[in-house]
């Protein structure tokens, strides 16, 4: 215990009120009828999907492009995703509609990017004019598909199979 929270537990009526003060801001724990309740826990994604994922295929660019950027997108802590496509971190959010099979709806949105020039930044530049059009996810197996309205694909493999 510090000196200046010592000085605070010496005086009771002070300490009281803090203690009262905490309690109140508590959040409740019980219902109108006094039993316990849950805490409220956010939507989840589908398991399949939270994963850090390997671009392979995205229009406009070659595999080996895709490759040789090492160009991935990490959905493990969804909503929130994270995107590096060989320069600059980038980040968006996800929110799932329906995860009925095969397709998931969802929307993509809020793309953010660190600002490191680089030499080339058009795999960068595409996955972030890209990545907020897509409408719908499916997994297979180890494979990821995003699609948008106009049908264009963006292609992913587990970065975890082998």
């Amino acid at each position: 215990m510090t000196p200046r929270t010592a000085s605070l537990w010496r005086c009771p009526a002070l300490a009281l009120a803090v203690l009262l003060v905490l309690g109140c801001a508590a959040p409740a724990t019980s219902g109108t009828d006094g039993q316990p309740r849950p805490a409220p826990t956010p939507a989840s994604a589908p398991a399949p999907l939270q994963r850090t994922w390997m671009l392979v295929a995205m229009p406009g660019f070659t595999r080996a492009q895709l490759q040789a950027a090492q160009a991935q997108t990490d959905w493990r802590n969804l909503p929130q995703a994270s995107a590096h496509m060989g320069c600059n971190r980038m980040g968006y959010n996800v929110a799932l509609h329906d995860a009925s099979a095969p397709w998931h709806t969802l929307s993509i949105g809020n793309v953010f990017s660190t600002r490191m020039a680089c030499p080339d930044m058009q795999l960068e530049n595409a996955f972030g004019r890209l990545i907020p059009t897509m409408q719908q996810a499916r997994v297979q197996g180890h494979r990821l598909t995003l699609r948008n309205a106009a049908g264009q694909t963006m292609e992913f493999v587990a970065a975890d199979w082998d």
